[in-house]
């Protein structure tokens, strides 16, 4: 509902044809119904104004002569001739304070509008120039008193108006709106209103009344999406790239890359243009993340060579990292996994070969034997010399051990295939050289 106008002591004296104490007096008796205003001022409301110049003002209760009494009861009467009839169409009831001054100004316009030879005429025939002078005077006087009441009350029902469109303007701003998105709204709604006139028909001062809201919002509306678009970017990165109480470093790039792509479309771009940029953009981190995650979960798995030292491993890690780091970007996990075997080749041979050489060791060791039993075999057979009894054969096994081992790994070292049958011939050609030396 539209809230009533009020007009001032000031403007309502003009209105009755009376002063602003006549108008104050009538205020403090009750006999017309006002507002005390908190500054001490009194308020009437125009509903009362026109009532009051229907019925007529009531005597005023006090011992102080009123001179101008006289005519406002007058111009009272005056006014309680109009009539207005209401509208279905119109927001309210026309106001009879905008419509009875707009008549009188218009008559009294047309008064003074009248050809100059009719004037003349009037003049001319009447026996009485100067009652007519005077009687000219007069009514003079009271058309620039009916020009000033009707201005008045035209400006108070204009304010009304006024008011009535921008509390409706502003009741239809989302309550989301900050105050300095309001205040814009206000100040566009002002200048549309004060291009209009109270005349306008409803239906246009709504449309355009909206359209100045809506011209006031685009600003703060394309913020909004903006910000929601991101949101909704946003929201598709990974679970594991983000946290609920510090920003990760791929929420951090995923924002920055979705609001680069949004400010870079063109002034005035829809909510849907806007999310599929920033969606696309949130996207590429995505897939970067992906890659890392993958990467990063290659080189971490288990390194299947049990038999590499601590310092090994931190080796054989260091090399599948650069390895698997320095693929191509955008390279797939069977991409990625041959270049992690391939930074373990290495290391795979370095055990193989250690492995062959434990086997050998082993081979070696348990083939030593052979060489007391092929010295007590020459011994027997008489073609040992220089030794004195089997003790002496026996020490002198024990001295040649490491030696032979020595020669004997040397020699068979990087071969395949090696028996234990061409370890003990090996043996025998060893210990044939050393008792040669």
């Amino acid at each position: 509902m539209a809230r009533q106008g009020f007009c001032r002591t000031g403007q309502v004296a003009k209105a009755l044809g009376l002063s602003a104490h006549q108008v104050r007096r009538l205020c403090e008796t009750g006999l017309v119904e006002a507002e005390l205003g908190s500054g001490g001022h009194w308020r009437i409301s125009v509903s009362e104004v026109v009532r009051l110049q229907k019925d007529g003002v009531p005597l005023i209760p006090s011992a102080v002569d009123d001179p101008e009494r006289e005519d406002s009861e007058s111009q009272n009467k005056n006014g309680a001739m109009i009539k207005v009839s209401p509208r279905p169409d119109l927001l309210a009831l026309p106001s009879q304070t905008l419509i009875a001054p707009d008549e009188e100004v218009h008559i009294v316009r047309n008064y003074f509008e009248q050809p100059r030879s009719a004037k003349a005429t009037e003049l001319e025939t009447d026996w009485f120039p100067e009652r007519n002078r005077q009687q000219e005077g007069k009514q003079s006087a009271a058309a620039q008193a009916l020009i000033s009441r009707g201005a008045t009350q035209a400006a108070c029902g204009r304010e009304q108006w006024h008011h009535r469109w921008l509390e409706w303007a502003l009741d239809s701003v989302p309550w989301a709106v900050p105050v300095e998105s309001r205040l814009e709204v206000r100040q566009e709604v002002d200048k549309t209103l004060q291009s209009l006139q109270p005349q306008t028909p409803e239906s246009l001062m709504r449309k355009l009344v909206e359209g100045a809201v809506q011209k006031s919002l685009r600003t703060w509306r394309s913020v909004q999406d903006t910000e929601k678009a991101l949101g909704d970017a946003l929201s598709v990165l990974p679970w594991a790239a983000t946290s609920l109480w510090q920003p990760t470093k791929w929420q951090v790039r995923a924002k920055d890359e979705a609001y680069s792509a949004i400010s870079k479309l063109p002034d005035g771009a829809s909510f849907g243009a806007k999310l599929a940029a920033a969606t696309a953009a949130v996207h590429k981190i995505t897939l970067e993340f992906d890659e890392q995650t993958l990467r990063q979960k290659i080189i971490d798995e288990w390194i299947p060579l049990l038999l590499l030292s601590s310092t090994e491993k931190e080796d054989a890690r260091a090399a599948i990292r650069t390895s698997v780091e320095s693929s191509r970007p955008g390279a797939s996990e069977a991409e990625l996994r041959r270049a992690r075997q391939a930074a373990l080749k290495p290391f795979e041979e370095t055990l193989r070969q250690r492995e062959n050489r434990q086997r050998l060791e082993r081979s070696v060791d348990w083939g030593l034997g052979h060489i007391r039993t092929f010295l007590n075999q020459l011994w027997n057979d008489g073609e040992l010399e220089g030794f004195e009894n089997g003790q002496e054969v026996w020490s002198y096994a024990n001295e040649i051990r490491e030696d032979v081992r020595a020669k004997l790994l040397k020699d068979l070292a990087g071969k395949q295939g090696i028996s234990d049958h061409k370890i003990r011939d090996r043996i025998e050609d060893i210990v044939d050289g050393l008792l040669s030396d």
